[in-house]
């Protein structure tokens, strides 16, 4: 992780052991003999103290741990699929001020959802139209019905809507724009500031804030993000693509990094690939929602690559 790749052998195996003393003390479980451990293997010359250096300049670019020898706070795991913030005021305050500290964005989300979940779980609710709405690993979807209008938000993550014909659409609004349905399957997806819609069966309409609206059909699928007008994507693989609904993700070709970062959806670290990893390479492979950390696992083995995991913290791939 230095800012070169190791020439030789000797330095690649210089910069392993770097790593490795990084991730042990940016997980603040190191005991004073280990500490002066470290204090004598970075002392024994100057190439150790450049390679630490450069691995501790990597660590520090990375969110959530600015200051490698300082202790990292645990965050708090999710409990079952859960109601919002009726639940959370029925059941009390269930976390401490120092866990929300840690990840407002989505604590907030999760106040003012009526239905979220947690990573790894999926959740579903009946709307009161009659709509059945399914909610993916760690995502959020707020009520937003009144009188004449049915309509709901996508907060984050993902989830699928089984829409009863009605008087007037569902409506789905996320980001800035909305997609419309009447009784049709649908799924819209949030990730990298992007907002993806995907139809299973029937027909919906997608309007950006900027630009014309799209129609899709079964099997099609478009994107938009803020600000930005809709770009239909051409047909998908509806198995492919809706099963997470059966506890499956699927890859057939898809690229190296793409799979890790879908992957990394389903986990509560954050999943990093280190300098070296080859981005591109296909990857074809079906793993379980419920062992994300089995196939990420899987997937490093396809490089030969290490994992080191802070739990709750971190995955590094490398």
């Amino acid at each position: 992780m230095s800012d070169a790749a190791p020439r030789t052998k000797a330095d690649a195996k210089l910069a392993r052991e770097a790593r490795d003393w990084v991730v042990r003390l940016a997980s603040g479980e190191v005991a004073p003999a280990e500490l002066q451990q470290f204090r004598a293997w970075k002392a024994q010359s100057e190439a150790h103290a450049r390679a630490f250096a450069g691995e501790r300049r990597f660590w520090q670019q990375l969110d959530g741990l600015e200051e490698v020898a300082r202790p990292v706070p645990p965050v708090a795991k999710p409990a079952a699929p859960r109601i919002g913030r009726r639940g959370f005021l029925a059941g009390g305050i269930a976390a401490g001020a120092g866990a929300w500290a840690l990840d407002l964005p989505h604590r907030w989300q999760d106040w003012t959802a009526d239905l979220y979940t947690g990573f790894g779980e999926m959740a579903g609710m009946t709307l009161p139209d009659g709509t059945i709405a399914t909610l993916n690993t760690d995502s959020a979807l707020a009520l937003e019905f009144t009188q004449g209008q049915r309509q709901v938000r996508l907060l984050r993550g993902e989830a699928e809507f089984r829409v009863q014909a009605g008087t007037s659409p569902l409506r789905v609004t996320a980001l800035d724009g909305v997609t419309e349905a009447q009784a049709s399957v649908f799924s819209v997806g949030l990730a990298d500031r992007e907002a993806r819609v995907t139809v299973s069966e029937g027909q919906v309409r997608v309007s950006p804030a900027l630009g014309q609206p799209l129609d899709l059909g079964a099997s099609e699928q478009a994107v938009y993000g803020m600000g930005l007008a809709v770009a239909a994507l051409g047909p998908v693989d509806r198995e492919i693509a809706f099963a997470w609904r059966e506890g499956r993700i699927i890859f057939d070709g898809r690229r190296f990094d793409q799979a890790v970062s879908e992957l990394a959806r389903y986990v509560p670290e954050k999943v990093v690939l280190g300098p070296g990893v080859d981005a591109a390479l296909p990857v074809s492979a079906v793993f379980s929602t419920s062992a994300a950390h089995e196939a990420i696992g899987a997937l490093a083995l396809t490089q030969d690559l290490s994992v080191r995991r802070i739990p709750q913290v971190m995955i590094l791939l490398s």
